[in-house]
């Protein structure tokens, strides 16, 4: 990775993912450490292994009604930040994972 790439990974704050998108490939948002949005479009079917691994600024997640349907959730690893499980077991989005 470039020195410019990876400036850019430290500078992203926010990432749209809009409809027109079907996958988030592997690693695609792997550390980028300033990320604290993320908003996925309805037509997200998958998204790869650690896409959004190492982005310990991320606090808003949101996703479309329908993105997370064609993700088996049995074989998903979902990490969850402490203090925060109880939360996400009763959340709609997320309570299909536990």
């Amino acid at each position: 990775m470039t020195m410019k790439q990876q400036s850019i990974k430290l500078l992203l704050t926010s990432v749209t993912i809009g409809n027109s998108v079907a996958s988030i490939g592997n690693c695609a948002f792997l550390n980028c450490g300033g990320l604290k949005t993320v908003t996925i479009g309805n037509n997200v079917k998958s998204i790869g292994t650690q896409a959004f691994s190492g982005c310990q600024s991320l606090k808003h997640f949101a996703f479309g009604s329908q993105a997370l349907d064609d993700i088996n959730k049995w074989e998903c690893q979902l990490f969850v930040p402490t203090g925060a499980l109880t939360s996400y077991q009763e959340a709609d989005q997320w309570k299909e994972f536990f």
